[in-house]
C-alpha cells in the first residue's frame, strides 16, 4: 500500500469522501514537478474541466496540508505555495523577475553542515527551510 492509499483508507474510516475536487487535486501534485501557487492551482484546474470556488479549494487544500499530503512553501510573502509533503528532500531556486520555481537538492553537504551546528551550539534541529532567490539563466542575460 502506497503512501496515498494509507490516507485513502483512513479518511473512507473517519467518514471522509474522495470529492471529484480532492480526487482532481491529488492527480494534479502527482503530475507537477514544482510547487503550485493556489492560482496556478485553480487555473490548471479549470483547463481540466474542474470547477471550485476559492473558499473550497483553499479548503481542500488546507485538509490536504492538514493531512500531511501536502505541504505550504513560502516562496513568496503574499502568495501561498503547495507541494507534495512525501517527496524527496529538497529546496527551491527561485527567480524574483519570472517567477520560475526550480528544485534543488543538497545531499550531504547539508547535512554535514546541520551536524557541525548542532555539535557547536548544542542545538538539536529538528528540520530546516532553504530557499534561494535570485535570477534565472533567462532572467540574468
Amino acid at each position: 500500500m502506497n503512501i496515498l492509499e494509507s490516507h485513502f483508507a483512513r479518511w473512507k474510516k473517519q467518514g471522509y469522501r474522495m470529492t471529484k475536487n480532492r480526487s482532481a487535486l491529488l492527480e494534479l501534485f502527482l503530475s507537477e514537478a514544482h510547487p503550485l501557487s493556489a492560482e496556478e492551482i485553480q487555473k490548471k484546474l479549470k483547463r481540466k474541466r474542474v470547477t471550485a470556488d476559492p473558499s473550497t479549494l483553499y479548503r481542500e487544500l488546507d485538509f490536504l496540508v492538514q493531512e500531511a499530503v501536502i505541504q505550504e512553501v513560502k516562496l513568496q510573502p503574499k502568495k501561498r505555495f503547495f507541494e507534495l509533503s512525501f517527496k524527496k528532500h529538497h529546496h527551491h531556486l527561485v527567480c524574483l523577475r519570472c517567477e520560475a520555481i526550480d528544485e534543488v537538492e543538497m545531499d550531504n553537504e547539508l547535512e554535514v553542515l546541520e551536524k557541525k551546528i548542532q555539535r557547536k551550539r548544542n542545538f538539536q534541529i529538528q528540520s530546516h527551510v532553504l530557499e534561494f532567490f535570485g535570477l534565472c539563466a533567462s532572467c540574468s542575460k
